[in-house]
């Protein structure tokens, strides 16, 4: 009878541990399908887009919905922000928008990008607890950037029959060389081919390859785009890292500056004509009214002192400068979109949750420097010029930043029982 009891006590826990590593799959499979065949940003729901949501919600969960309103309070400083800004912005904005008579579907637009954002509420408890995915699922988010770069140059490449700059695509309709994942990618990629260089020399071509190869499809699509910041912040984070590995081993740190030194000249050309653009394209337009963008924002919000405390509520729009007096739902720039709809209160909130994960990074600089630089930057750039804050990536990117803090934690710890 005691076997039995005992049996009947283990398999109900072998089941939940089944359906973690389940819901670890789900996640997996949600970002693959997502790179494949949907966007970062996606104006109408397709057969990809409701695949996404439902591995996502499986993923997640109710367990996983219950840890994020619970578990903060015994967790990080971030997360017991990101629960507060949960809170709030499913109570202030969400009333805010209705009683304004917003738009539903401009509402709901508003939220999911939110849910987006708090990610790592909902799915670092779970992976905690599996940290043998994190390596896997850090590859497919990689992976994501490297689709999506693949998706935007080789149907280019494929339509003119060569491959060069003179064959890169004029324009990018999905935005996909903006998601946050393409950056994160090339800067990776580009850091652990240097590496492979650093360890072996020449002699390990193949793997510099495995890596460059990659990278080098993700600056072609940024090149594309004719990414300015991207680029730019993507030069300072491998110059950093260059920096880092320079003081670790300066004779090693001169084998990849070298090479990157050599590629240069012998694409002198190319690359000396995509710099001539990118400049022209900084006189033409500068930083694209950002500033007469976050001004409209600060007038809007000015009505009363209950718009500047709790904002104007989700679905509202703005004409904005940025993208030619357009009425859209967004802003470029993270804070002033979150300031317009959800208030100095959500402001704040918001840039303490960000705060902690930020924190958390800093703390990985010095363990996991390379990822801490490829996280960094997109998270940067995000938050601050582009609206790909909006999308599935960005998500995806802060859900990073936990799982390799949490993994530094548990190698601390393992290190010091041994």
């Amino acid at each position: 009878m005691s076997a039995l009891n005992a049996l009947s006590a283990v398999r109900p826990y072998a089941l939940r541990n089944d359906f973690s590593l389940w819901r670890c799959y789900a996640l997996f499979f949600a970002i693959i399908v997502y790179a494949w065949d949907s966007s970062p940003t996606p104006d109408h729901l397709g057969v990809a887009e409701i695949a996404t949501g439902a591995l996502m919600m499986i993923a997640i969960g109710w367990a996983g919905a219950g840890q994020a309103l619970l578990f903060p309070f015994q967790g990080a400083f971030w997360q017991l922000a990101g629960w507060m800004l949960l809170i709030y912005g499913f109570s202030i904005p969400l009333i805010g928008g209705v009683a304004a008579g917003h738009d539903i579907g401009l509402i709901i637009r508003d939220l999911i990008p939110f849910l987006y954002l708090l990610l790592p509420l909902f799915v670092t408890p779970l992976l905690m607890k599996r940290p043998s995915f994190i390596v896997p699922l850090t590859a497919a988010v990689a992976a994501a950037g490297i689709i999506f770069a693949l998706r935007l140059i080789v149907p280019s490449f494929m339509e003119h029959g060569r491959v060069g700059f003179s064959a890169l695509p004029n324009e990018d309709p999905l935005y996909l060389a903006n998601a946050p994942t393409v950056l994160f990618t090339g800067i990776l990629c580009m850091a652990l081919a240097a590496r492979q260089m650093m360890k072996a020399g020449l002699s390990s071509i193949g793997g510099v390859g495995l890596f460059a190869f990659p990278a080098l499809a993700c600056f072609l699509a940024m090149a594309a785009a004719m990414q300015r910041a991207t680029i730019g912040l993507a030069a300072m984070g491998l110059a950093f890292l260059w920096s880092v590995a320079f003081v670790r081993n300066p004779l090693r740190a001169l084998i990849p500056l070298a090479l990157v030194c050599m590629g240069l000249l012998i694409l002198y050309e190319p690359v000396e004509g995509l710099m001539r653009q990118l400049v022209l394209k900084m006189s033409r337009v500068g930083f694209n009214n950002r500033v007469e963008e976050a001004s409209l924002v600060f007038s809007m919000l000015q009505d009363s002192s209950w718009t500047v405390l709790f904002g104007c509520g989700w679905g509202q729009t703005v004409s904005s400068p940025a993208v030619g007096d357009v009425t859209v739902n967004y802003t470029h720039t993270m804070f002033t979109a979150f300031w317009l709809k959800s208030g100095l209160i959500g402001l704040a909130l918001t840039g303490a949750y960000l705060g902690g994960l930020a924190a958390c990074l800093w703390r990985m600089v010095w363990r996991y420097p390379v990822m801490a630089a490829a996280l960094a930057v997109p998270c940067l750039i995000d938050v601050t010029l582009y609206a790909s804050y909006k999308s599935l990536d960005f998500g995806l990117v802060l859900m990073l930043i936990p799982l390799w803090t949490g993994q530094q934690e548990l190698l601390r710890r393992t290190a010091s029982v041994g």
